[in-house]
């Protein structure tokens, strides 16, 4: 008996990763453990891959984000065009 291969879907892995970089800035957002003087809105920035699909999915999964945090508000811009001539200005520059 054979077992069919089943492929698994790139689209899940992303949505896994773009999952955990959110919850690893949300994470880091909040790494302060003294008691919130106010309830702000928490400002972040996630950039992450220049494809056609990527950033329509990004903005789904923020969208399921906020219903859960409406208080942490995630700017999603998607890496620069030429993000390795631009990432090696920005080391040297420090």
């Amino acid at each position: 008996m054979t077992t069919a291969h089943v492929p698994r879907s790139r689209l899940h892995r992303s949505a896994a990763l773009v999952v955990a970089a959110i919850a690893a800035l949300t994470l880091t957002g909040c790494s302060d453990n003294r008691e919130p003087t106010s309830y702000e809105p928490v400002m972040l920035t996630y950039q992450d891959w220049r494809t056609d699909w990527f950033p329509p999915m990004a903005r789904e999964m923020l969208g399921r984000y906020y219903e859960f945090n409406p208080n942490i508000i995630v700017f999603y811009t998607p890496d620069p065009e030429d993000l390795s001539e631009v990432m090696l200005e920005e080391m040297r520059a420090g």
